[in-house]
């Protein structure tokens, strides 16, 4: 079977623009979320199970997502709790567990879906607890429920 020439000269120029568009769509893509991930998980602290006793105690209320490094509902919980610090930084410390390397806090704090939030108050005691991604309106509203903020 024979291509008629006319259709070639057509197709071929079409296909290889939109191969190129594709290829630097995607290039820019994936750069500015690799840089807006990179900038908002700056903004939220890690800490490992031996580090929990001491946020517990430090006498503020503390929100941790216990979480994991492949877990994607994690990955999109960054941004939101990235906001939660931007906004009420100064009344809670909210920070990342992640579970991949120390599973033990998960039993201690009976963590059995990625992510779970747990809200504690000033003592220590937990307060909240929630599975899956929280919203930040649904997170600002336990926080008021809870006396947190206003």
């Amino acid at each position: 079977m024979k291509i008629p020439r006319t259709w070639l000269a057509v197709v071929v120029p079409v296909a290889l623009l939109a191969i190129v568009g594709l290829v630097i769509i995607s290039g820019t893509n994936k750069e500015s979320r690799s840089l807006q991930f990179k900038d908002q998980i700056t903004e939220v602290s890690f800490i490992t199970g031996d580090e929990i006793p001491a946020l517990l105690a430090n006498g503020r209320y503390s929100m941790i997502e216990f979480g994991g490094r492949s877990c994607t509902p994690c990955k999109q919980m960054q941004p939101i709790l990235a906001e939660l610090i931007a906004a009420h930084g100064e009344v809670i410390d909210i920070v990342n567990l992640y579970l991949d390397d120390d599973f033990a806090p998960a039993d201690s704090f009976d963590v059995y879906l990625l992510p779970t939030q747990v809200i504690f108050s000033k003592d220590g005691e937990e307060l909240s607890r929630h599975l899956g991604i929280w919203l930040k309106s649904e997170v600002e509203e336990e926080y008021r429920r809870l006396g947190i903020i206003e």
